[in-house]
């Protein structure tokens, strides 16, 4: 017996959204599993359910993106490799999902290369030289194919991580456009940043279209919003898990105004983010939800920050709010599991 989806729900949202952060690890690169057993034993004395040791979490599964680059394939037209790497941030209270965009021509896409065609061409020459008799039944011809699709898939993941795409679970998948784009899927969790990338979360794809004053282009933009796959995590029950929302963290001047934090080094990131004391709300930290100026916006520091939660049962168990002031959003979070500097 297990638990219903509302009592999943309930669960992740007691004890995750009002709790420090879990370890976790994890699985095949695409799910991540948290060691949950003392909590689900708190849960199982106070609701009488029975206990389950482990949530895992899924994105982009294997059979979620198309992987047959020959089907229905003309090898006569131009078409556009845009490659698509996301991480899977693992420090927060919840995972969630963020991707590399590069900047080129005032406007943030996923970086892209055209794809070179002669050699697919040639490719398919040879097949039909063959006879259809020698032909084998483990679809070697095909294979062929799909060896020079990655071949040229790695040498665009090269020039931007000066890696080799070794492990094959990394690679997910594509989806294409009517426009012969290509968009490939990539976890790049476990090679690390580069430094290349500016890397944005779904909120800011989704949502704001734009990271701090650089619009994201609509390509990208119109993607996500045709692919439900492509914006959230989900539980292996398929429950959804929220995505954080963009915010800028908050400090007081002299007049005791908000004012936003901004970095004067690319690899400055906060060990103490400031905190306000705050007359309501006591110590805590706050992020506008926009910039609170355009002077030196490029540099503004941007948090990701899980709010508007599932409601609790007492306004006390809340360890984050939202409120307005100046016709401005903002928000209030207690802990510092609950957001991350980008």
């Amino acid at each position: 017996m297990t638990f219903t989806t509302e009592e999943l729900e309930e669960f992740i949202t007691k004890y995750f959204m009002n709790s420090p952060v879990k370890n976790y690890s994890t699985e095949n690169n695409t799910s991540i599993q948290f060691d949950l057993q003392q909590d689900f034993e708190k849960y199982n004395e106070e609701s009488n359910k029975p206990i389950i040791e482990d949530i895992i979490f899924k994105y982009l599964e294997s059979d979620s993106l198309t992987n047959d680059i020959e089907y229905q394939r003309d090898y006569l037209k131009n078409y556009e490799i845009h490659i698509c790497l996301y991480n899977i941030e693992q420090t927060t209270r919840l995972p969630f999902i963020k991707y590399g965009l590069i900047e080129n021509n005032k406007t943030y896409n996923f970086p892209s290369e055209n794809m070179d065609m002669r050699p697919f061409i040639e490719i398919m020459e040879n097949k039909n030289k063959i006879a259809p008799e020698l032909e084998n039944e483990e679809g070697e011809l095909s294979s062929e194919i799909d060896i020079e699709f990655m071949n040229q898939i790695n040498q665009i993941y090269k020039k931007y991580t000066t890696k080799e795409l070794n492990n094959k679970e990394c690679y997910k998948g594509f989806l294409e456009n009517d426009n012969n784009q290509l968009y490939v899927f990539i976890d790049n969790t476990n090679e690390g940043n580069n430094l290349e990338l500016e890397f944005c979360i779904i909120d800011e794809i989704l949502n704001t279209g734009i990271i701090r004053n650089t619009p994201i282009h609509n390509n990208i933009i119109e993607l996500f919003k045709n692919n439900i796959i492509l914006q959230r995590m989900q539980t292996i029950e398929g429950i959804d898990i929220q995505f954080p929302k963009i915010g800028y963290i908050c400090d007081l001047n002299d007049k005791n105004e908000y004012t936003n934090a901004f970095k004067n080094d690319k690899d400055n990131v906060y060990l103490i983010p400031p905190s306000i004391s705050h007359d309501e709300y006591d110590d805590i930290y706050i992020f506008s939800s926009i910039p609170l100026t355009i002077t030196n916006i490029n540099t503004v520091n941007r948090f990701a920050c899980f709010v508007e939660n599932i409601e609790t049962s007492t306004a006390d168990d809340k360890d984050n709010l939202t409120f307005e002031e100046n016709n401005i959003l903002f928000y209030g979070l207690y802990e510092m599991d609950l957001f991350k500097e980008l």
